[in-house]
């Protein structure tokens, strides 16, 4: 009788109850459960899957009712038990001509109620007025760990981690058996950034229902946090196969193989998680990005607009549309839509640079000037930045402050690219003054040849 999100371990609220209502209707009317199976997993894939056979000899608007219970999504089901009973009550009076009197148990909330109610809330977003739900209920049901473990979810979604690891802790401690809350608790020390805890949780959720695929896919990002990409592939793996119908599985396994610079296989992937979820923005982007490292332009283009599309507000979109329109010469919308992705986000650095370096393609100095301050005074630990400002600097004949800038380039990374490299050889030609100050440097740009003599990359590139 386990409705669809029982079986994927999402949140639960009342519909579930009435998908169980459902399937007990049916079988007192059939005379067999809908999904009739012999093993566990026949019947997860039943209930996730197939749809089920109207009743025989039984009434069309009774059958309707039935199979609405047993709609998979439950936005699709009845949203409460008092429009089944209106509707059970039609029946009876059109049967009996009489109602059934329903004795009403008043306004008072059970535990259980609030619990409902207090999910409720949260799936839609009202996380502080559920929690005054679940508040009450454990006025009422003090030893309930489904309610600590409730209320430490809307605590997270408020970002109060560590009520929320309290909620947690004390829910697996009135139930060393209960796997979503080890699941919740690895969700939040993933997110504090506590990734060996986060791994024991997932474990043990793992440990405790080997078949939810929800455990495999966070512990999935975890091994990817930790850089450790075969075994998230593994879990990525694993959670597809149990639910093959999970578009964030597919998405996150795409980024691994993006990574992994298996592009083909990652472009795969974020094309499957687009299909079962063409509202996702983040899988376009991240198509988009991957065709942009082939060198498909105009398809990356294509899924840069979706992503805006489906999310105006995505910074990062407009900012590698904006890296896309540079590659094909078109500047000026290349400009527009880094200046829309720093009005969207001021403090992202790399849109200061990769502006910065449309405006001296445009001849723009002063401006350009400007983006590269702004990117080093928000991360003054890239050494591009500096390198890019001291070519702005040399062209405005400022040589002192370039030099200056080329020796810290250098100074944060002793490999830096050869082309900042010919500045400085540049720079030492036009300032025989400043040989002496540049020997230190020399032997940096000496020893990195010897490092990596294949390593190039132009000093132009708009690429954080």
């Amino acid at each position: 009788y386990m409705a669809p999100e029982q079986w994927l371990g999402e949140n639960m609220d009342s519909r579930t109850d009435i998908y169980a209502f459902g399937c007990v209707l049916f079988e007192m009317l059939s005379g067999r459960p809908p999904f009739p199976s012999e093993a566990w997993y026949e019947y997860q894939r039943h209930h996730l899957e197939s749809a089920p056979a109207p009743v025989p000899g039984v009434a069309r608007s009774l059958n309707a009712l039935i199979l609405k219970c047993l709609e998979k999504k439950p936005e699709k089901r009845y949203s409460s038990f008092r429009e089944i009973q209106e509707e059970l009550q039609d029946f009876y009076h059109a049967l009996t001509g009489q109602y059934v009197r329903v004795e009403e148990n008043g306004p008072t909330l059970e535990a259980w109620e609030l619990l409902n109610k207090g999910v409720s809330l949260d799936n839609l977003g009202h996380h502080r007025e559920a929690i005054q739900c679940y508040d009450e209920a454990l006025r009422l049901c003090p030893q309930d760990a489904k309610v600590y473990n409730n209320r430490g979810t809307a605590y997270r979604a408020l970002g109060q981690h560590e009520r929320a690891l309290q909620d947690y802790d004390r829910a697996i401690e009135l139930n060393p058996w209960y796997p979503h809350a080890y699941n919740n608790r690895g969700l939040v020390y993933r997110t504090l950034g506590q990734h060996e805890q986060a791994l024991k949780d997932f474990d043990m959720v793992i440990q405790l229902h080997p078949w939810y695929p929800y455990a495999y896919n966070n512990r999935g990002l975890v091994y990817r946090a930790l850089g450790q990409p075969e075994k998230a592939i593994q879990d990525f793996d694993m959670s597809i196969r149990l639910n093959p119908k999970d578009p964030d599985a597919y998405n996150n396994r795409g980024l691994i193989y993006g990574a992994l610079g298996q592009h083909e296989r990652a472009i795969q992937d974020f094309t499957e998680a687009i299909r079962l979820d063409s509202t996702n923005p983040k899988a376009a982007y991240n198509r988009g990005l991957t065709y942009q490292m082939l060198g498909k332009t105009e398809e990356a283009l294509q899924d840069f607009n979706e992503a805006i599309r489906l999310n105006p507000a995505y910074s990062k979109a407009y900012f590698n549309r904006g890296i896309a329109l540079a590659g094909l010469g078109d500047k000026k919308r290349s400009l527009q839509d880094f200046n829309e992705a720093i009005r969207l986000n001021p403090e992202y650095p790399h849109f200061y640079n990769s502006r910065g370096l449309v405006h001296r393609a445009l001849g723009q100095l002063e401006e350009a000037l400007e983006d590269f301050d702004e990117a080093i005074r928000i991360n003054r630990w890239f050494p591009h930045f500096f390198n890019n400002r001291g070519t702005i600097l040399r062209a405005l004949g400022k040589t002192e402050r370039a030099l200056q800038d080329f020796t810290e380039a250098v100074k944060l990374n002793p490999r830096y690219p050869e082309a900042a490299f010919n500045h400085y050889l540049r720079l030492a030609q036009e300032i025989p003054a400043l040989q002496e100050k540049l020997a230190p440097v020399q032997k940096r740009i000496d020893f990195w040849k010897s490092q990596a003599p294949s390593a190039s990359q132009g000093t132009s590139t708009i690429f954080p």
